[in-house]
């Protein structure tokens, strides 16, 4: 949260002042908050929708799931140097030492039943030890 790029910008205290990974590099009087001289400043409060949802939450099965027609169409709309790049680089995670035959098998089945060409060609490039 201290990091420069995301701190924050708001006037008002948000308790991140003196912490791990302040990189802020603060100069001048100490650091008392809230004091005399700087008070808390509260922030608006923020009205509450006068609207009324009302309707059931369910928590059901979904009768026909479909959840790789989408990655799917994402693969095909890439252009051939794009599919090489991602084809490479899920391929180089799975080749990692730490990764076993298990995960790898599960991986090149979810990725073949989004695109078959895709399936195939981690299929050629992944490794897979034989069993010991």
């Amino acid at each position: 949260l201290m990091l420069p790029v995301n701190a924050p910008r708001c006037l008002y205290r948000q308790n991140h002042v003196e912490g791990a990974m302040n990189f802020a590099h603060k100069t001048g009087e100490v650091n008392y908050n809230p004091s005399h001289y700087d008070p808390v400043r509260w922030a608006e409060p923020t009205p509450m929708p006068s609207s009324v949802v009302c309707g059931q939450r369910l928590k059901v099965i979904i009768e026909k799931e479909n959840n790789f027609q989408q990655p799917g169409e994402r693969f095909r709309s890439w252009d051939k140097a794009r599919q090489d790049r991602f084809i490479a680089r899920v391929a180089e995670a799975l080749n990692a030492p730490r990764v076993t035959n298990e995960i790898k098998k599960v991986w090149l089945s979810n990725w073949a039943k989004a695109d078959k060409y895709l399936g195939e060609r981690l299929a050629e490039v992944v490794t897979i030890t034989a069993a010991m």
